[in-house]
C-alpha cells in the first residue's frame, strides 16, 4: 500500500509541530514588534515562547532516550536468549543429562521394531535361543582344527 510508505517515511509529529510553532511564534514577535514600532519585541514574551519549544523538543529527546533503552534491551534478551540455548546445547551433549531427561529409552530390539514400523517393513521375528537337548549346528571332530599353510606350486 503505497500511503502506509509515506506515512512510515514522515518525520514526527513533534518535529511538524516544532516547525509549526516556530513559525507562529515568529509571526507573533513580527506583530509585537510593529506593536513597539519597530523596537525590539518584550524579552519576557520571547521566552515564554523559548520555553514551550524546550518543553516540546525535551519531549522528543525523552521519546529518543526511550527507544534506545528499548532497542538495548531487546539486544540483551536475544544475547541472552543465545546464551541459553548454548548452555542447553552442552548440557544435551552430556550423557548423564541425557539419560536423566530421556530415561532408559528403547531397548536395541525395541528400536528396531519401531523403525520396521515407521518404514512399513514386516518385523524381524524374534531370536530364540536354541534347546539344550537339540543342537542345531553340531561341531564334528576335526572340523576346527586345520592343516599348515602350503606355497603356491603353480
Amino acid at each position: 500500500m503505497p500511503g502506509n510508505c509515506s506515512r512510515l517515511a514522515a518525520p514526527p509529529l513533534t518535529d511538524q509541530m516544532a516547525v509549526w510553532l516556530t513559525a507562529r511564534y515568529l509571526l507573533a514577535i513580527r506583530k509585537l514588534a510593529e506593536k513597539n514600532n519597530g523596537g525590539e519585541p518584550d524579552l519576557k514574551v520571547l521566552r515564554e515562547f523559548c520555553h514551550d519549544v524546550v518543553a516540546l523538543r525535551r519531549g522528543d529527546h525523552s521519546a529518543a532516550r526511550l527507544k534506545i533503552e528499548q532497542e538495548r534491551l531487546e539486544r540483551v534478551h536475544e544475547e541472552t536468549e543465545a546464551e541459553a540455548v548454548e548452555h542447553f546445547k552442552r548440557w544435551a551433549n552430556n550423557s548423564k543429562v541425557r539419560e536423566a531427561i530421556c530415561g532408559e529409552g528403547l531397548s536395541p530390539e525395541e528400536r528396531e521394531a519401531a523403525i520396521c514400523e515407521i518404514y512399513g517393513r514386516p518385523p524381524k521375528p524374534p531370536v530364540t535361543a536354541a534347546s539344550a537337548d537339540v543342537e542345531s549346528n553340531p561341531v564334528k571332530p576335526g572340523q576346527t582344527e586345520s592343516g599348515p599353510i602350503q606355497p603356491d606350486q603353480t
